[in-house]
């Protein structure tokens, strides 16, 4: 089962990979840039290609602004409010640093076990 799995698997990063190189033009080189639109247009694809990884990032700054909002919010209300507030923070931006961590690894390992396949299966 396993065997068949990892050969389905294969066979998906392939047909993947053979539908890019097919249909999307290859990334801009340093060479390819000509003037200001070149550069526009090559900050615009690096900005692309990579958001996966950019989102990833707005994950615990969303969590400190929001505990920090809990907190400013508990200022004042007493020692116990200011407490749970703080925890709440705490806790907050440990979830966003282990959902950022997670997201952001299976994507990374998922990406490079496809290329090693589609690279296998090429040789």
């Amino acid at each position: 089962m396993i065997s068949s799995m990892e050969q389905n698997i294969t066979n998906y990063n392939v047909r993947i990979a053979e539908e890019r190189e097919a249909t999307i033009p290859p990334p801009l080189m340093a060479d390819d840039i000509e003037g200001a639109s070149g550069t526009f247009r090559y900050i615009g694809e690096a900005l692309a290609d990579n958001r996966p990884s950019i989102l990833t990032t707005f994950l615990p700054l969303g969590a400190a602004v929001a505990g920090g909002l809990r907190v400013a919010s508990a200022a004042g209300k007493g020692f116990s409010a200011v407490k749970a507030a703080a925890q709440a923070q705490k806790t907050y931006a440990m979830f966003a640093m282990r959902s950022s961590q997670a997201i952001f690894f299976t994507g990374e390992s998922g990406g490079k076990y496809g290329e090693i396949q589609v690279q296998r299966t090429k040789l």
